[in-house]
């Protein structure tokens, strides 16, 4: 949260990718490589999202999805075929928009 304003952001980056989400409800966003090393028994896609999602709870990963509110709901990053990625929030207000490069 932007300290004076109801604007939640939240930032991604893998290498020279970066991803932002905003808006008035938390959000929460997160990017990784294909070839990242998630914790054993993951798949990186799954660790976006859950990344993407403590970030929106506010709570990191450490309580996840233990305490992880239901109204938020996730969408995979439509990336270059290098990367994966998680955004995450409440679904009635949000709009995805692909990235293009620079």
């Amino acid at each position: 949260m932007l300290i004076g304003s109801d604007l939640q952001v939240s930032i991604a980056y893998a290498d020279d990718i970066a991803v932002i989400a905003w808006g008035t409800n938390p959000v929460g966003i997160d990017i990784e490589r294909t070839d990242a090393q998630p914790p054993e028994g993951m798949d990186v896609l799954a660790w976006t999202r859950l990344e993407a999602l403590g970030k929106a709870a506010g709570t990191g990963v450490r309580t996840w999805p233990q305490q992880t509110p239901p109204e938020l709901t996730t969408e995979p990053l439509d990336l270059p075929d290098q990367y994966v990625g998680t955004v995450a929030g409440n679904a009635l207000g949000w709009r995805l928009i692909a990235p293009r490069p620079a």
